[in-house]
């Protein structure tokens, strides 16, 4: 199944206009003027591309490849479950399941494709959305999300706004019923696991909106809906500071001193209310959807003549995008400039300045000199603005007048020799506004050369669908906190954060993989002498457990372990419940040709182990999946008891070795662990038990005869530890 390729062929009617539907529009005076000079833009999408989780999708990196994440066959059947949610459904089991789990493990998949599409990777995700029509599905739900976020959990767009620095950090974004309900029951995290619902879709649909075929192939409600999303999250960053405490939040965030402590922090930072932080998550989660969304207004622009006929006009004419993208250039939202607190020599302490820029996910601090650099962010604006000036059905289409006019010429102050350095494009865009500047345009109207003119559009029914469904119960309509009612009754009433056990799912099956940090453009964790690497061990099943012992770099003996769940007890520990599992030792492995030549080479039966081994122990976990989901923990020296000068004979086990009686001395039964349950969430514990002939090592091993290493145990018994918690 993995050979079967997906067919981009879709049932796309034609959209585009006709000739003789175009001869119909007037053309402008500013589509006379000389067209602009084709620049390539594959390289500068390459550097610009952005996504909702803050990586360069399609930068290459030089991290390793990340395994992957859905394999193609699992990738397809996701794709073709998915079904739009209703508005009063959002934040059930049913929901969180395939957006927060399925849909978030293909968002995943399709930005590790992308990232590393330059090494040969497969964009099958895309592909399959493309194939199994599933465009309109997701911008149902997106919509869904977002009527749900205003009108059920912000109780119809209330904001409370502030116009202070101080306390623009506390600032209240929600105003409905169910969220005080929450902040309540203490649902804190599932709501902000359904807020992120909304980033992930923009994140996906900025994937495949960034191909051209993406484009071509959505239906005409779609991009209606698709266009007015946009237009809304450009309204909201570019609304004005003090009105708006979306921004308020990111440009004043709570100062720290570099020398503040942990107790004073406290003062900075003060404990929030449940509903507090749901606010909170709430206002930064709008913030970061918006700017994705952005990013999508972008692909629209630049593939706007695939779009139907009704989209372009609402691009260009209903909602103005070239108007709306001019705040946005002007006020950039990805930049704050704010004081920090520095300790001084006197007892006063003094401040400074520094400017930040929203980079890769993450405000982070820009040296004055290089301030005029453009990030992705400030890249995407003025790539839609290219599009909408320097694109000749734009030109054709769009109604000039004097407003515009002045509007655009406004940023025309930009355009510097330091810009366009970075973006060679725009200058067709300062040439374009050049002679602009020497135009006459209209006083005001939409481009008509005189006379009445009936104008039709095609107007946007999926949002005002969703939204008015999701008002009606029995029949009636009902008011939207009557909705955040019945929804906390239905849905969140009966769980609360400690005890869900679909949160738990989430974490383990999205947040544990090995190299997600990489994807969501994080830092990854700081590697650990017992630990390799770090992801958080989880509470699923463990498949089975692989054993390698090494010695001197060379792999000596390696054997596997089962668990026997019907010999499970449970044990209290000051670090909560966990399951002490008994493993069994599975038959060896005849084929592994290697094993059996080192253990030959080494003059070692199985299990006997010697005293300075190094051992690697992979707890391979059970995941839907299919694809193995590993913890690797490691012992760097056994250091088991030893005969310091054992007499030697000669015998015959496979071969000549020798062997020796191992003292009485010794302990019967020596035990060794491998992680701890307070540390790393789960243990391996392995008993050794003392044998009766002792094995020296063989001289290929760094042994001799007069070495006193030397094997006095067996590997005989194994227990795991892991977190009692059933998913």
């Amino acid at each position: 199944i993995h050979s079967l390729p997906f067919s981009l062929a879709t049932s796309r009617q034609e959209t585009l206009p006709t000739q003789q539907a175009m001869s119909t529009h007037e053309k402008h005076a500013w589509s006379q003027v000389t067209s602009p000079k084709t620049h390539s833009l594959n390289t500068l999408t390459q550097i610009t591309n952005t996504t909702s989780i803050g990586t360069d999708a399609r930068q290459s990196s030089s991290t390793p490849l990340l395994a992957t994440i859905v394999p193609i066959y699992e990738a397809e059947s996701i794709v073709t479950s998915l079904t739009p949610t209703p508005l009063r459904d959002i934040g059930s089991d049913s929901f969180l399941k395939m957006y927060a789990i399925d849909l978030e493990r293909l968002s995943l998949q399709a930005h590790a494709s992308a990232q590393y599409q330059s090494g040969g990777a497969d964009e099958y995700v895309v592909e399959a959305i493309l194939t199994h029509d599933k465009l309109s599905v997701l911008v149902r739900t997106l919509l869904a999300v977002e009527a749900w976020r205003i009108f059920v959990l912000g109780g119809g767009g209330g904001f409370v706004a502030t116009t202070t620095e101080e306390s623009a950090g506390s600032v209240c974004g929600v105003g409905g019923r169910l969220a005080e309900r929450l902040g309540e029951n203490g649902n804190v995290l599932r709501c902000a696991f359904t807020l992120h619902v909304e980033t992930t879709l923009v994140g996906l649909l900025n994937l495949v909106l960034y191909r051209r075929e993406g484009c071509e192939g959505i239906d005409s409600d779609t991009a209606i809906a698709l266009v007015d999303y946009c237009s809304r999250a450009m309204a909201a960053l570019a609304t004005p500071l003090d009105q708006n405490p979306i921004l308020q939040r990111q440009k004043y965030p709570p100062s720290l001193t570099p020398n503040t402590s942990n107790s004073d922090t406290k003062t900075v930072l003060p404990a929030h209310t449940p509903l507090e932080e749901i606010s909170n998550t709430l206002l930064d989660t709008c913030y970061r959807t918006y700017l994705s969304a952005t990013t999508l207004a972008r692909y629209l622009c630049e593939h706007i003549s695939t779009l139907p006929l009704s989209a372009q006009t609402r691009v260009l004419d209903t909602h103005d995008y070239l108007i709306m993208l001019l705040p946005l250039i002007n006020e950039p939202p990805w930049t704050r400039r704010r004081r920090r607190r520095v300790q001084s020599g006197a007892d006063d302490d003094a401040s400074s300045v520094i400017w930040e820029k929203w980079i890769d996910n993450a405000w982070k601090r820009v040296p004055t000199e290089d301030l005029l650099v453009v990030t992705k962010m400030e890249a995407q604006c003025w790539i839609a603005l290219h599009q909408l000036t320097c694109n000749n059905l734009c030109r054709e289409r769009y109604a000039l007048n004097r407003f515009r006019k002045e509007q655009l010429l406004r940023v025309r102050k930009f355009l510097n020799d330091v810009l366009l350095d970075q973006l060679p494009i725009l200058a067709d865009v300062m040439a374009y506004m050049d002679q602009l500047a020497l135009m006459t345009v209209p006083e005001s109207g939409s481009g008509g050369q005189g006379g009445s003119m009936m104008l039709m559009q095609q107007v946007g029914v999926m949002r005002e669908g969703i939204v008015n469904e999701g008002k009606k119960m029995d029949g009636r309509e009902i008011s939207w906190d009557e909705v955040g009612e019945e929804q906390f009754e239905r849905i969140f009433k009966n769980v609360s954060d400690g005890k869900d056990a679909l949160l738990r799912l989430i974490s383990s099956e999205i947040y544990s993989m090995d190299g997600i940090e990489s994807i969501v453009g994080e830092e990854p964790l700081p590697m650990n002498d017992r630990v390799v690497p770090v992801p958080t061990p989880t509470a699923r099943s463990v498949e089975r457990v692989e054993v390698n012992f090494t010695i001197n770099g060379v792999l000596i003996d390696r054997f596997y372990l089962n668990c026997l769940d019907e010999s499970t007890t449970v044990v209290q520990t000051p670090h909560g419940s966990f399951k002490r599992i008994k493993m069994n030792f599975e038959s060896r492995d005849e084929e592994e040709e290697t094993i059996t030549a080192n253990m030959k080479q080494m003059s070692l039966p199985p299990y006997i182990i010697p005293s300075a081994a190094t051992i690697t122990a992979n707890v391979i976990f059970q995941s839907k999946s299919k694809n193995e989901t590993k913890l690797s923990l490691s012992c760097s020296d056994l250091k088991l008891p030893t005969a310091m000068s054992p007499p030697t004979t000669e015998d015959h086990i496979e071969g000549k070795v020798k062997l020796f009686a191992v003292p009485k001395s010794l302990p019967t039964v020596e035990w060794r662990q491998l992680g701890h349950v307070a540390k790393d969430k789960i243990a391996l514990q392995l008993g050794f038990k003392r044998i009766e002939s002792g094995v020296l090592l063989s001289e290929a091993a760094g042994g001799a005869d007069n070495d006193p290493a030397c094997c006095c145990y067996r590997c005989y018994q194994a227990f795991l530890s892991q977190p009692e918690e059933k998913l």
